[in-house]
């Protein structure tokens, strides 16, 4: 059917005449608020709000409020209509005083055609403090008897809603679409309106209101178009602009990967200076997009507005709306906190009674190179001069340069640094100005805070013209924010609001103007102590983030801050003491290879996921050595040097390794999960297992995933994986992929009518949630919010090195009405073993509400999965390492099931493109095991084995024992209930030979008692929330009783201890296998590996002669002498980075040179003198280069990265100007080219020189200039063919930044 999208606009004025079919004051209705005529909409089962009758002004109005996400209210009409005839309803608007339409506007105005389901709609963009008048236009269609005239909120966002007069006309003609739509408080000029200047032309474009649009003349660059109009009076108004793309900017929009790349226009109001602003983003999905461009002060006479638009934008209209800024809560606006700045300064970070241990610390070692270094910084003129012609666009780097003067003045550096900083400060000020990029308000907040930096700290400096200057300056800026001014448009729990804006940015300016204007302390103030840290008390009894690894990171970075700055300046904790605990999530995150188990959106992987300021606020506010060890892991103090300078504890010694750290970690009621690992060994040739099993509590919405019962396991690489990318928020990919549970290893149940939110595809999943709880009371008591509950989280039986970890939660709340019931419990093994590290068990029992609806038990992998009898095994290699995961599905039978594998972004028949198609998660699987017989009530139980390399799995076995089950594997028996909740009564277990170690799980907490096959009783205890007891026992019958029996001995716990499993040290292996029994040795920091075994199995020919060895591959030689630290490579000598040695009459040759001449991938790890090669059939990547020297500092890792860029690992990036990099040749090759794969080629130009060498003395530059900006894949620079031996490289940095980023490189012959 034909989709009509038709014309919609605010309109006031009069009309051509037409028939006015209806009327309706909307002042009175029944018993539902259904006024005469109408309907409620929707039905009972997808209420999701009420209708009231409301006063305003002293008249009676409709009320619609919507307050769940998942939920629809409303009311409707139909009527009798002709094909052809012309429709036009109209009705008066307001939002509620004081109320926010969170997440966006949510009610729409809607026409709908019966039959034919064709339908046109307006979205209701309301005022809280005028009436406005909507009025929605549409033309019936062929075939088409009757329409539906709908009033009615959207499935998510929230918000509330009056009305009043509602009007239907009908015409034979179309209704004239005025140029100029004016209301009291609004002015709106569409494209027809506006005077065409160079290359513009006006275009017809059914998307916008009359049916037309600006856009650049074919064929051109660029156009201009001017707009005329008076604001209705004097004052601050937000100017939008309503547009979209044609194919050109839409293939743009495709392309782009950042707010950069988005479609900007120039502004000008009255010839001034113009500005540059976003018009359309890369993100956006629909057709005409209603952008603001930013708030700007108008003269209510008449102005000229010219806008210069890049091809591929079209304009449908601009629109001036009066800016009337959020109004206090009166709460607030009465407040007077207990807790207040003192009167002198300084008062951030620092006050007269700590500053003189902060200075103490000074030149501490730990403190000086970084005090030497700001001090070098603040030294250097900063030259700021504003071009009075042009755009002042914000420039960090000048305000970090006050910042740091300011700092070495407050340290006692003297008043000239001060002065400095304040009259650059105030010179910056006074000129810059912000566009409307996406997240502004965090270049607004950098501002804001660096400025109250300097403020502060040279108050006494600071004329009281200056700091009325300063004051005001920082006041407007605040105003341009987000969370807007006074600071109340955001939740301060999350999202947004919970960023830098309040925590740090508004913070600082309020604790620096107090006792000059209190009022901003005492806004922020208000929510933070009012309203974050009372729900952070609570919340934080699970010492996780609820916005995961990423963005959790970077959001609670930002509430240390807000902790710290009232810390200091209180000389108090304001915050509750369990913040302490939170940070240890990461550090518990961290997989071997540096990577982060996934939570959350944020991370794309393929590098150390790093978050060095956080780490510095966390290890200095909690004292932990651990965190200080993770902060000088991620580079120290180089990040934030001032920052550090004012927080770091010298005398707290930094602890590099976590192996003193607990085994496992439990979080707790409101993130549940259970983290798991068999040891903290670190690097690619790690052999420990982790896992991490996650669900209950609640969802807190933004950037969490609908991921409850989710399971992720990593054994030589990530086994079972999340499958999800993020890169844009809430586009289709995003909506439907990353953030739902098809990208997780959870139960799907697919009931074919469930109806999803926010437009997304029905997964089968658990619901979708992106409401956050706004305060303590919406956390505790919001129904949408809820996710499930954890039963039992238990581990033991020590605590710091337990062999066994179990996790069971009830999972239905996470699940709409399709699902009643749902347990899934899980049940971790370490067997000590390095053959087979470990397992995992996981039961489910799923009951739905109707048996058609068909459930799957999912496992999402990184590669395709081989399927096998029982399951299914997955492997993955790491530095040569590899680890299979065998899936042991013992129930259903695999004769009850079926199995389908599917691509990481096939959704049930639909297909949504992953952000990055070049990344493993991209190119990963699904495999769906779902019962053959379609039940009310299913159960699956699997057994998951980690297995060293290709070893199978070991037998397992399960045992159907009454009310309770068994199952078998290795020297372990394990319990678990039938049904998947609490085991109240007494039971018999049958354990069968060779069972040494025996696990019960899911017992209710109390006394127990255990009568073993001997005879023996013995009581024990199960603790609240752990479920758990575990004993050594043996072949026979055992009988558990939930009781205590008096004169029977306590159980004695047994002594389980998980042992370490170190890989062998010293060993040398090639394609995963161990090539010589002879050690590898270190020498000078580097690893040397025997020879003579790894040539044999390589083909490699040596030659032995006195104190030199000669090396055949193919058809290159090398020659090595012992002691010397050079090798000559088909005749020219290259250093090395150790001599080669004999011992025992054995040669060694450091492992690289050596791994690089025998084309070998590889990794070493020094601390275990481990050494593990790749050689596949087509050899090491790189083909004919033999390394790279590069003068910035390049790992093993870059080198291979650069030299295959289809391992899809990473891409090699140095900051600076003048980086240079050579590559060497084994031979001189004859070339014609060398292609370059630039990281972001297609959005930023790089800058740079080539130059090719035949003998590495003479040289030639091949290119010296910028890279296209337009190439996705390689960009080829080619030249004259000539013999080429070396290749030198020279970055200067990109279009952007001063990055030089490579992802691969090739030669063309």
């Amino acid at each position: 059917m034909r989709l009509f999208i038709l014309t919609a606009a605010l309109l006031c004025g009069v009309l051509a005449a037409a028939e006015v079919i209806d009327r309706n004051e909307f002042s009175a209705g029944n018993a539902a608020a259904v006024p005469p005529g109408f309907a409620a909409y929707p039905g009972r089962e997808k209420l999701g709000g009420s209708r009231s009758f409301a006063t305003d002004g002293g008249r009676r109005v409709l009320k619609l409020v919507d307050d769940r996400d998942d939920g629809e209210i409303g009311i409707v009409k139909r009527y009798q209509v002709r094909p052809g005839e012309y429709y036009q309803a109209s009705i008066e608007v307001k939002r509620p005083q004081g109320v926010e339409d969170r997440n966006g506007a949510p009610f729409f105005l809607q026409f709908s055609f019966l039959p034919g389901g064709a339908w046109v709609q307006q979205r209701i963009h309301a005022s809280d403090t005028e009436w406005r008048q909507v009025t929605l236009t549409g033309r019936v269609p062929e075939k088409t008897a009757g329409m539906e005239v709908y009033l009615y909120s959207h499935r998510a966002p929230t918000g509330a809603l009056l009305a009043r007069n509602y009007r239907l006309e009908r015409s034979a003609e179309p209704f004239p679409e005025p140029v100029e739509i004016r209301t009291p408080a609004t002015v709106r000029l569409l494209a027809a309106g506006g005077r065409m200047g160079a290359n513009a032309q006006l275009i017809d474009d059914s998307r916008f209101p009359g049916g037309k649009a600006v856009a650049a003349e074919a064929g051109g660059n660029s156009g201009e178009v001017t707009f005329e109009f008076a604001a209705p009076e004097p004052g601050r108004y937000q100017l939008f602009l309503c547009s979209g793309t044609d194919e050109r900017g839409a293939e743009l929009m495709r392309k782009g990967r950042t707010k950069y790349d988005s479609l900007m226009v120039e502004l000008a109001i009255d010839g001034g200076v113009p500005t540059r602003r976003v018009a359309y983003s890369p993100w956006i999905q629909v057709p005409a997009w209603r952008n603001e461009l930013g708030r700007f002060g108008l003269t209510g006479k008449k102005q000229r507005f010219t806008l210069r638009l890049p091809a591929g934008l079209r304009i449908g209209y601009l629109e001036a709306v009066r800016y009337r800024p959020a109004a206090a809560p009166a709460k607030a606006a009465q407040y007077r906190p207990q807790v207040v700045p003192g009167k002198a300064h300084p008062r951030l970070w620092v006050t007269p009674e700590s500053l003189p241990q902060v200075r103490a610390n000074l030149t501490a070692p730990e403190n000086c190179a970084a005090w030497e270094f700001i001090r070098r910084e603040a030294a250097k003129p900063v030259a700021f001069k504003a071009d009075p012609g042009r755009e002042v666009t914000p420039e960090p780097v000048v305000l970090k340069a006050a910042a740091n003067k300011a700092f070495v003045f407050l340290m006692g550096g003297g008043r000239e640094r001060g002065r400095e900083a304040a009259e650059l400060a105030g010179s910056y000020l006074a000129h810059v100005s912000f566009g409307n990029m996406l997240d502004v308000a965090r270049e607004l907040g950098e501002t804001i805070y660096l400025s109250s930096l300097v403020y502060d700290w040279c108050y006494e400096l600071l004329t009281p013209a200056e700091r009325k200057f300063f004051r005001e300056k920082l006041l407007e800026f605040a105003d341009g924010m987000e969370v807007g001014w006074p600071p109340f448009r955001q939740p301060v729990t999350n999202g947004h609001g919970n960023e830098a804006q309040l925590n740090r940015d508004l913070l600082a300016m309020g604790i620096a103007f107090y006792g000059e204007d209190d009022e901003p302390y005492r806004y922020c103030a208000y929510r933070l102590f009012e309203e974050l840290i009372p729900m952070r008390k609570v919340e934080y009894e699970s010492p996780r983030h609820n916005q995961g690894v990423g963005y959790g990171s970077y959001r609670f970075g930002w509430e240390l801050h807000a902790a710290w700055l009232l810390r200091r300046m209180s000389g108090k904790e304001q915050f509750a003491p369990n913040i302490k605990s939170v940070g240890r999530f990461w550090i518990q995150a961290r997989l071997p290879d540096g990577e982060l188990l996934r939570d959350g959106d944020g991370i794309l992987g393929g590098a150390y996921w790093s978050f060095p300021e956080m780490a510095l606020l966390d290890y200095t506010y909690a004292a932990d050595p651990v965190m200080k060890g993770e902060f000088w892991r991620q580079g120290g103090w180089r990040n934030d040097p001032v920052l550090f300078l004012l927080l770091n504890d010298p005398a707290l010694k930094a602890e590099p390794s976590a192996a003193g750290l607990p085994l496992a970690r439990d979080t707790g009621r409101w993130l549940g999960s259970l983290t798991v690992r068999t040891g903290w060994n670190a690097g690619p040739l790690s052999g420990d297992v982790v896992a991490e099993m996650r669900g209950g509590g609640l969802h807190f919405g933004g950037h969490q995933h609908a991921a409850g019962g989710a399971f992720q396991l990593y054994y030589r690489g990530i086994q079972a994986a999340d499958l999800g990318q993020y890169v844009f928020y809430g586009v289709p990919y995003d909506y439907n992929v990353n953030k739902r549970s098809v990208s997780k290893n959870v139960m799907l149940c697919v009931d074919p009518a469930e109806k999803v939110p926010f437009g997304a595809f029905n997964d089968g999943g658990q619901r979708f949630v992106l409401y956050s709880p706004a305060n303590l009371d919406e956390m505790l008591h919001r129904a949408e919010n809820r996710a499930g509950e954890v039963l039992f989280s238990g581990f033991g039986p020590s605590r710091g090195r337990p062999v066994y970890g179990v996790f069971s939660v009830d999972l239905a709340a996470a699940y709409s009405a399709k699902v009643r019931s749902y347990v899934r419990s899980f049940v971790f093994l370490n067997f000590e073993n390095r053959s087979h590290p470990a397992a995992l068990i996981v039961a489910d029992r799923m009951v739905s509400a109707k048996p058609e609806f068909r459930k799957y038990w999912q496992i999402n992998t990184l590669g395709k999965p081989e399927l096998t009898a029982d399951g299914l095994l997955h492997r993955r290699t790491t530095a040569g390492r590899t680890g299979t995961m065998h899936v042991q599905m013992l129930k259903p039978a695999a004769a009850g099931r079926t199995v389908e594998i599917a691509g990481a972004n096939q959704v049930f028949g639909k297909s949504y493109p992953p952000p990055n198609a070049a990344k493993p998660e991209a190119n990963g699987f699904r495999t769906m095991f779902s019962p053959k017989e379609m039940r009310l009530c299913d159960d699956f139980l699997t057994v998951i084995q980690l297995a060293n390399g290709r070893n199978e799995p070991l037998p397992c076995e399960l045992s159907e024992q009454g009310r309770v089950r068994l199952v078998t594997v290795a020297d372990w028996a394990v319990m678990l209930p039938a049904d998947g909740r609490e085991v109240k009564e007494e039971f018999q277990l049958a354990v069968p030979e060779g069972k040494t170690r025996v696990l019960l799980t899911s017992l209710q907490p109390g006394f127990w008692n255990v009568t073993t096959p001997g005879g023996d009783s013995f009581n024990f205890t199960v603790k609240q929330g752990d479920g758990t007891a575990a004993f050594d026992g043996g072949q026979g019958s055992y009988l558990l009783k939930p009781q205590q029996v008096d004169g029977c001995l306590e159980l004695a716990v047994p002594a389980w201890e998980a042992a370490e499993v170190r890989e062998p040290e010293g060993q040398l292996t090639l394609n995963n296998s161990p090539v010589s029994k002879l050690p590898v040795v270190e020498e000078r920091r580097t690893l040397l590996i025997p020879v003579r075994e790894l040539a044999a199995r390589t083909g490699t020919v040596p030659e032995y002669s006195g104190s030199t060895l000669k090396l055949r591959c193919d058809q290159d030689e090398s020659v090595w002498t012992e002691g010397v630290n050079s090798l000559i490579l088909n005749g020219v000598t290259l250093n090395i980075p150790a001599a080669a040695r004999v011992i025992g009459g054995e040669w060694y040759l450091p492992w690289e040179p050596l791994a690089d001449f025998l084309r070998c991938d590889g990794f070493a790890d020094l601390a275990s003198r481990c050494v593990s090669l790749e050689k596949g059939e087509a050899g090491r990547p790189g083909g004919e280069i033999f390394r790279i020297e590069s003068t910035a500092p390049m790992s093993r890792e870059d080198r291979m990265n650069l030299l295959s860029p289809e391992r899809q690992r990473g891409y090699w990036a140095a900051r600076g100007k003048g980086v240079q990099w050579e590559a060497i040749l084994f031979r001189p090759i004859k070339l014609r080219g060398v292609g370059i794969h630039w990281m972001n080629g297609d959005i930023r130009r790089a800058d740079f020189r080539l130059e090719v060498s035949p003998d590495g003395r003479t040289w030639h530059t091949v290119s010296d200039g910028k890279s296209s900006g337009r190439a996705r894949g390689f960009e080829d620079v080619t030249f004259p063919e000539q013999p080429v031996r070396r290749i030198r490289f020279t970055g200067r940095g990109n279009s952007r930044n001063d990055w030089n980023s490579i992802v691969g490189l090739r030669l063309l012959r």
